[in-house]
């Protein structure tokens, strides 16, 4: 199996001292693995605020539709904004922040569907994503 890493590098300045992820990110293709039984890239910009003591990350669409993926990073069970892309068909997400590290497990039917970590490294200029999971279709991608 293939690992999942997308790369992503810091677009402009991090505008809150409570968590390193705060700002735009962009997707490097040029240095993503993303594995061939998978649902590929489907985000190139992912933004991240904090608000009320909680990290909110927006992935943007990379076909250019007005779909973004809205992740709250609290350790909440919460459903997915209607009209985000849900290559996994889960139902409800629970995601965490800890220092340098966001966590998010999928569920479908209360059954874990997927994961999917964002650590940085390089100084909080590099976050890679790790994703793995179950897409509707039954493929297993990781």
């Amino acid at each position: 199996m293939r690992s999942l890493c997308f790369l992503l590098i810091a677009c402009g300045c991090v505008y809150a001292a409570d968590s390193p992820f705060v700002g735009k990110w962009l997707i490097d293709e040029s240095k993503s693995r993303p594995d061939a039984s998978g649902p590929g890239i489907t985000a190139h910009v992912v933004a991240y605020t904090f608000e009320n003591d909680v990290i909110i990350g927006t992935a943007s669409a990379s076909d250019g539709s007005d779909r973004p993926n809205v992740v709250k990073y609290d350790g909440q069970e919460r459903t997915p904004a209607p009209g985000s892309a849900n290559a996994l068909g889960y139902t409800t997400y629970v995601s965490t922040a800890n220092g340098a590290t966001l966590e998010a497990l999928f569920k479908k039917d209360g059954k874990v569907v997927g994961s999917q970590k964002n650590s940085l490294s390089g100084g909080g200029q590099t976050m890679t994503i790790e994703l793995s999971g179950t897409t509707v279709d039954g493929v297993m991608s990781k």
